[in-house]
């Protein structure tokens, strides 16, 4: 079985972190046998990020090294449909999702004051009362740091807006009107839109990303089409997300 940590659920979406929110979702709908753990603790995780797993006795930190490993495994992975020109479009347009519009999307929940006053609390509202603002703000000035030294956090918040605003028009437009991006067939980068929008519109923090998703309704459309999917799969063995601080 495989073991899944990762943050805690959202209310809305199956998790508030967009990288753990992908591979429970690719664990779900590739029917794969996992028990799924919530904390806020990085202190098993070797690359003291999240999500992380164990899969036959082995610690193994970031999502996507995780999804490659299973894929390889599989004996029908799930992009196994997918064409060369198809998997050099999901390549690039991870990287542009990943590395370049998830990092704006965190900026809104932890630097911006009106973000971090409703992301902290949901988050860290489960670890214990005395040490919260220890942990919690420990973190949030790691990630500051972090978006700081990535010059995320350097540019106004029309700037971010508009870099969002590319990046998201850019998915839309690969999506168009098909169910998903490559067809029929869900594949890994379809995962990836469904966690990343997931979480700007039901993240549970207000911010300007919500307005522009909106004006993209097949995203929308895309991501409940993708919800509804994960809501289905049901996995013989999985077990319900507990709380681990």
């Amino acid at each position: 079985m495989i073991h899944l940590y990762q943050w805690p659920p959202g209310r809305k979406i199956p998790n508030l972190g967009p990288f753990c929110m992908k591979l429970e979702a690719y664990l779900r709908i590739s029917g794969l046998e996992h028990r799924v753990i919530s904390t806020t603790s990085l202190s098993k995780s070797p690359k003291k990020t999240m999500p992380f797993a164990e899969i036959d006795g082995q610690l193994i930190s970031d999502s996507q090294v995780i999804i490659e490993i299973l894929e390889k495994r599989s004996p029908r992975p799930m992009d196994f449909h997918l064409n060369a020109e198809q998997r050099a479009h999901a390549v690039a347009y991870r990287g542009m999702l990943e590395t370049h519009l998830v990092p704006i999307l965190v900026h809104f929940r932890w630097v911006e004051e009106a973000g971090w006053a409703q992301f902290g609390p949901r988050v860290f509202g489960k670890v214990p009362a005395l040490i919260r603002p220890l942990i919690s703000g420990h973190m949030r000035r790691q990630v500051i740091k972090r978006l700081n030294s990535l010059g995320v956090s350097r540019h106004s918040v029309s700037e971010l807006c508009e870099f969002a605003q590319a990046d998201i028009s850019a998915v839309a437009n690969l999506l168009g009107t098909k169910q998903f991006v490559f067809g029929s067939e869900v594949s890994t980068l379809d995962l990836v839109i469904f966690s990343v929008i997931g979480n700007i519109l039901e993240g549970d923090v207000d911010m300007p990303l919500i307005d522009i998703v909106k004006g993209h309704q097949n995203l929308v459309d895309h991501m409940h089409r993708v919800l509804a999917l994960f809501n289905e799969s049901h996995v013989k063995g999985h077990v319900k997300s507990h709380s681990k601080s």
